[in-house]
């Protein structure tokens, strides 16, 4: 039985490789081609992606992945050091922008749902709560990542409505090349 998980694993590890270098190869053609607005969209498409599993993750109460927003962070910033980081102050659209916003409680996240939003006459409002969230720019991804704001920013996403501003900067290109 061993040697058999043995065999599953290395399967499962090669099939892993091959997906990988596969979608790689893809996302390489599309740079190649220099088609911008398509990368923009699956870029879009993969943070929506993951903001969904974190939405399922808080409405399932899950307390299973009390890091993640670190393992986010650095699964994308890997060694780059602070000196890499820089502040700034950029206006993005929510409906265009990839923002992957790192909710954790429930509770909040229902009350910033049920409060925030044109549905509820209260549109979200970026530049005005600007001083409550910390949103990082992962460029040349055009990605956001928030980690104070959470919910607020959650609702904007789920709405798709509002501007958020960016008040930190990294290029992660040498990431990239690595």
């Amino acid at each position: 039985m061993f040697k058999r998980l043995q065999k599953n694993n290395r399967i499962e590890n090669v099939r892993l490789e091959e997906n990988t270098k596969h979608f790689i190869d893809g996302f390489k053609k599309l740079v190649e081609q220099n088609n911008q607005p398509t990368i923009n969209r699956l870029i879009k498409f993969m943070a929506n992606s993951v903001q969904g599993e974190l939405i399922s993750k808080c409405l399932y109460n899950d307390r299973n992945y009390a890091e993640y927003t670190r393992y986010i962070v650095y699964s994308l910033v890997l060694n780059l050091s602070f000196e890499e980081f820089h502040e700034c102050s950029i206006k993005f659209n929510v409906e265009e922008t990839p923002i992957i916003s790192c909710i954790w409680n429930y509770t909040r996240m229902f009350d910033s749902l049920e409060y925030i939003g044109k549905c509820n006459k209260n549109p979200f409002d970026g530049d005005a709560h600007s001083g409550n969230i910390n949103a990082c720019l992962i460029n040349p991804l055009g990605l956001v990542i928030v980690d104070n704001g959470n919910h607020s920013v959650n609702s904007a996403i789920v709405h798709n409505e509002g501007e958020i501003i960016a008040n930190v900067t990294v290029d992660i290109s040498p990431v990239l090349e690595k």
